[in-house]
């Protein structure tokens, strides 16, 4: 089974022109692994392999045709796009012709097919990864970039990752289009990525200014997601993790950093074995005949816990102290420059916080 993938192009073409920049890397990188880089001309100028001549060269050539054609999803759509490519160059060889007789008209038409060449069909391929309208596909492709959006969840290396692979793609795909209306080029993208970066990104504009390659906009934009991860370790991520907790606040007394800490160390330490942990459902909570677990008792409002209808919060009036409310809330706004500030003018009170 081994031997039989390894003869193989991984993964088929499906035939949509977004999807063509992975497939047209997968095709290539075969090819340079079975050998048959010259069977291509630009892979053969990029590598610099020679072609062989003879036997050698038929034989390569027959494989070639043979390994790509496979890759393509659908073997009616892969008539389909060789019909293509033999009916538009075969046109223009009888175009060229000065009155042509019959049988120089059919020469003409064998001569421009795609036959059993590689070259011929990968550029039959190429042609239809373009899109049905060329002129379309390069204002839409560039509709896509404008479009293009910075992820806003996630570590800050994986938000990279994503927009770099997207952007890519579009630089792929604008190449194999090559509309001289709408030219989408490295610098461009660049550029983009700029326009779209998160404001924590923005207080590093200054390093993105000259960079005109992606691969350069690459590294600098994982060398400043590694470090926002690294300082959110701590920060950010425990407040999304944090749904609730209570404290004591003074009235307008600023929120530190360290203070919020501290309510999550008070989150995470606070009540363990909560009533979800132990019960598999709400309905298995509020079973008064299945019984509780543990020492819990049964509240005719919360089902089987730690307090009775006795003590229960609902059926009891609360005691007003003079000057505080019995409970408060407080929320935690997220800043646009990804810090949180709080927003509060609690004395004395119990209060709970939550991440938005």
């Amino acid at each position: 089974m081994a031997d039989k993938e390894s003869e193989r192009i991984s993964g088929k073409w499906s035939c949509l022109p977004s999807e063509f920049p992975a497939y047209d890397r997968r095709v290539k990188h075969f090819l340079l692994v079975k050998d048959l880089a010259w069977v291509l001309a630009d892979l053969q100028v990029a590598t610099g392999v020679d072609v062989p001549q003879g036997n050698t060269q038929r034989r390569g050539n027959a494989k070639a045709y043979g390994y790509i054609a496979e890759s393509i999803d659908r073997p009616n759509k892969l008539i389909k796009i060789v019909a293509k490519y033999d009916q538009k160059h075969g046109q223009e060889a009888v175009d060229a012709l000065n009155a042509p007789d019959a049988a120089q008209i059919q020469q003409a038409l064998d001569d421009a097919a795609v036959g059993f060449h590689p070259q011929r069909l990968w550029d039959a391929i190429c042609d239809e990864a373009k899109g049905p309208i060329k002129e379309m596909s390069g204002k839409d492709l560039y509709s896509e970039m404008r479009s293009l959006k910075f992820d806003e969840t996630g570590n800050y290396e994986d938000r990279v990752d994503n927009y770099i692979e997207k952007i890519r793609n579009l630089l792929q795909r604008a190449d194999t289009i090559n509309d001289p209306n709408y030219v989408i080029t490295e610098a461009v993208l660049c550029e983009q990525f700029i326009d779209d970066m998160s404001r924590r990104f923005k207080k590093q504009k200054a390093a993105y200014r000259d960079i005109r390659t992606v691969h350069q906009l690459e590294d600098q934009a994982h060398l400043d997601a590694r470090d926002f991860d690294r300082d959110t370790d701590d920060e950010e991520r425990p407040l999304r993790a944090m749904g609730a907790t209570t404290s004591t606040v003074a009235d307008d007394t600023p929120v530190t950093m360290s203070q919020i800490k501290q309510m999550f160390q008070e989150f995470k330490s606070g009540k363990p074995n909560a009533r979800s942990e132990r019960y598999e459902s709400k309905a298995r909570r509020m079973n008064f005949d299945a019984g509780g677990v543990g020492q819990d008792v049964w509240c005719s409002n919360h089902g089987w816990g730690k307090h009775d209808n006795k003590d229960c919060r609902l059926n009891t009036k609360p005691k007003q102290q003079v000057g505080t409310n019995a409970s408060k809330k407080i929320t935690l706004l997220k800043n646009a420059d990804d810090t949180y500030s709080m927003m509060t003018n609690v004395t004395h009170a119990n209060v709970a916080i939550r991440a938005l």
